[in-house]
């Protein structure tokens, strides 16, 4: 039985796939390798690409790109000056109150009974939400132990590595 090179590439390729797979996955070291080599390998070249693609565009093309690339830095050199006016004008608003005008502001207040929509007509018990009916002043449950309950802290670390 002769076989022709298209029958024999066609019945090696995924053979030599699945054992290049297994090899690059489950070799330690190895993935690792073939990143460092390949980005060894076209780092000092990054520089040239670039010249190389620009070289390729037409004059038009490349006047583009750079108006473009112009807008961009513009647009974010404008954004980051639109957001260093808005934290001084923040600022300059926070010292002309006083730092100390809202400091305590929630001070001998209570929290509401029950709450609703005030549009509405009092007394309609329209109140909704998933505590309704719960006193606001409740803790709730103390969850501090609940790691001890299920093994401690030790076996839900080692529950939750990844292997």
């Amino acid at each position: 039985m002769k076989l022709k090179k298209s029958q024999l590439k066609e019945m090696m390729k995924p053979l030599i796939r699945e054992c290049l797979r297994e090899m690059i996955l489950e070799e330690k070291g190895i993935l690792s390798t073939i990143i460092r080599e390949v980005k060894e390998a076209t780092a000092p070249e990054a520089g040239n690409r670039k010249q190389a693609m620009l070289g390729k565009l037409e004059p038009q093309q490349v006047e583009r790109l750079k108006e473009h690339s112009e807008y961009h830095t513009a647009t974010s050199e404008h954004i980051t000056d639109k957001i260093r006016e808005a934290r001084e004008a923040k600022a300059r608003l926070a010292e002309s109150i006083g730092g100390e005008a809202y400091s305590g502001i929630f001070e001998n207040t209570e929290p509401l009974e029950t709450a609703g929509n005030p549009d509405s007509p009092s007394g309609t018990g329209d109140n909704y939400g998933p505590l309704r009916g719960r006193d606001p002043s409740d803790a709730g449950i103390d969850l501090e132990g609940i790691l001890e309950v299920a093994g401690g802290k030790k076996r839900w670390k080692r529950l939750t590595e990844r292997k």
